[in-house]
């Protein structure tokens, strides 16, 4: 889990650093530093809210996983196989079920904020572009205020939705398998008890 981390960090800075060149290095700094007082402080928070909800959801996610396919000690492996073997059986379905739910609710909760970024950079053009109209005399402000929310709102959106594809996604899709295969298990073997 640390090693996933890491990498996360790594990403997160090798992304943070194409931005910084992409947006053109120290001139844009004042402008985007400007922007940030204004619109772009919502594209922040919610930023810091789909990164506290991503972790939070690949941490639910981990937890299903780990319940659902502990791991084997080869040292002493019969004895293992036997624990594990107990522990499912003793695991009751609803467990299954409500970590289960918990998983997928915050996995939506995820993917529905990846989407709202380019609708709020779409959104703080959209202000910007109002404010230009209304007040002639600051045009290149308004236009670098417009730029650059619609750059920060699809450059999160690219960033979660990586992060989703590569670290949530597969997780949650062998999360699904396993528990359909765990429950029909147990509801096989609670039939065959009958």
């Amino acid at each position: 889990m640390t090693e996933i981390y890491i990498l996360f960090i790594q990403i997160l800075e090798k992304f943070f650093n194409v931005c910084y060149y992409v947006m053109g290095g120290f001139f844009m700094i004042n402008i985007l530093l400007m922007n940030i007082k204004g619109y772009d402080f919502i594209i922040v928070v919610f930023f810091v809210i789909t990164f506290i909800v991503s972790v939070t959801s690949f941490i639910l996610a981990n937890k299903l996983h780990k319940k659902l396919n502990p791991s084997v000690d080869s040292s002493n492996s019969e004895t293992s196989i036997n624990e594990i073997n107990k522990e499912l059986s003793e695991t009751k379905n609803n467990e299954i079920k409500s970590k289960r739910k918990n998983a997928v609710w915050g996995y939506s909760v995820f993917t529905n904020l990846i989407a709202i970024f380019p609708l709020l950079g779409i959104l703080g053009t959209v202000y910007s572009l109002l404010t230009l109209v209304s007040d002639s005399s600051d045009v290149t402000g308004s236009f670098y205020g417009a730029l650059t929310s619609t750059f920060w709102g699809i450059a999160c959106a690219i960033f979660f939705k990586l992060f989703d594809a590569l670290f949530v996604a597969p997780l949650m899709e062998e999360n699904e398998k396993d528990a359909e295969r765990f429950l029909d298990r147990k509801s096989l073997s609670e039939k065959a008890k009958k």
